[in-house]
C-alpha cells in the first residue's frame, strides 16, 4: 500500500490517542511500513505554500463576503524533549505557567459554509546572551504580532473574502488594529483590563485616559471610545462568561 498525504491525514484525524509511525503500520496490518510514513513526512515541505495548495479549492467553496478570520497561538507540550530552538519554554496561560513544547501560530478561515486553516508559523528562537547578565537565553527574532500580520496580509493579497479578524487579547493593540482598519476589514478582540481608552475625542487630545477595569461595563452595554495611536473610535462592550467550574469570569471586547 502507498503511503499517502490523504491516509496520514485520515489516520491523525481517525485517531484518540497518540499517533507514530508504527501505529499507522499497526493499523494496516503491515501494509504500510513505518519507514515508508517516515519517508513521506520528510518530502513533506511543512509551510503556508504547501497549505495554501491544499485549501485553495475548498476555500473557493465556502468564501462568503462576511467571512471571518480566527488568529491564535498553541502550544503541543513536549515536556520530555530537548531543548532546540523549536522545542523550548513558553508561557502556556491555560495554566499559568512556563512548559516546554512547540508554540506556534495559526490562523483559521470560517463562514456559515465551513472552515479550514489558512496559514500557520512556528515560533523558532535562537540562543543569544543577554548583555547585562551575560546569560545565554533562547528568544525569537519574530514576534508574534509580526507573524500575524503577516498572515492578515497574505490573506487580503490572496483575495480571501472576509469581513472580521477575530483575536484573544494578546493581539489587540494599535498595531494590529491599524492595519486590520487598514485593509478594509473589522477588528473583533477580547482586551485587557489594563488597557487605557479615551471617552471623547476631546478627552484623548487632552491626554485624558482611564483603565477599562474602572468603567464597570454591564453586559450588552456597547461603550464608544478611543484608544491610544487608533485614529477612528472603537466599540467596547462587557459580557460575563461562565467557567467550566461554575464560576464566571468578565470579558471586554
Amino acid at each position: 500500500m502507498q503511503t499517502t498525504l490523504d491516509l496520514y491525514t485520515d489516520y491523525l484525524l481517525s485517531s484518540f490517542g497518540q499517533t507514530t509511525a508504527t501505529g499507522l503500520s499497526r493499523l494496516t496490518d503491515g501494509a504500510v511500513g513505518h519507514d515508508a510514513v517516515t519517508d513521506l513526512l520528510n518530502r513533506l515541505q511543512g509551510d503556508n505554500r504547501m497549505l495554501g495548495q491544499h485549501v485553495k479549492p475548498l476555500i473557493r467553496q465556502i468564501q462568503e463576503p462576511d467571512g471571518v478570520l480566527l488568529t491564535d497561538d498553541s502550544i503541543a507540550h513536549k515536556p520530555h524533549s530537548d531543548e532546540n530552538g523549536v522545542v523550548t519554554t513558553h508561557y502556556d496561560h491555560t495554566r499559568g505557567e512556563y512548559v516546554r513544547g512547540i508554540n506556534f501560530v495559526s490562523l483559521l478561515y470560517q463562514t456559515s459554509q465551513g472552515q479550514c486553516p489558512l496559514s500557520f508559523e512556528p515560533v523558532i528562537k535562537v540562543q543569544q546572551c543577554e548583555l547585562k547578565t551575560r546569560k545565554v537565553v533562547w528568544r525569537s527574532e519574530r514576534t508574534k504580532h509580526q507573524m500575524f500580520q503577516d498572515m492578515v496580509r497574505q490573506a487580503h493579497q490572496n483575495a480571501v473574502p472576509f469581513r472580521y479578524v477575530l483575536a484573544d487579547s494578546w493581539y489587540t493593540n494599535s498595531d494590529n488594529i491599524n492595519l486590520i482598519l487598514g485593509l478594509k476589514h473589522h477588528y473583533l478582540g477580547a482586551v485587557k483590563s489594563n488597557l487605557e481608552v479615551a471617552l471623547s475625542k476631546q478627552e484623548r487630545a487632552n491626554g485624558k485616559f482611564v483603565k477599562i477595569s474602572t468603567l464597570k461595563l454591564q453586559p450588552g452595554t456597547v461603550l464608544t471610545a478611543y484608544i491610544r495611536s487608533v485614529p477612528t473610535p472603537v466599540a467596547i462592550c462587557g459580557d460575563v462568561l461562565p467557567n467550566k467550574d461554575g464560576s464566571v469570569g468578565e470579558h471586554n471586547s
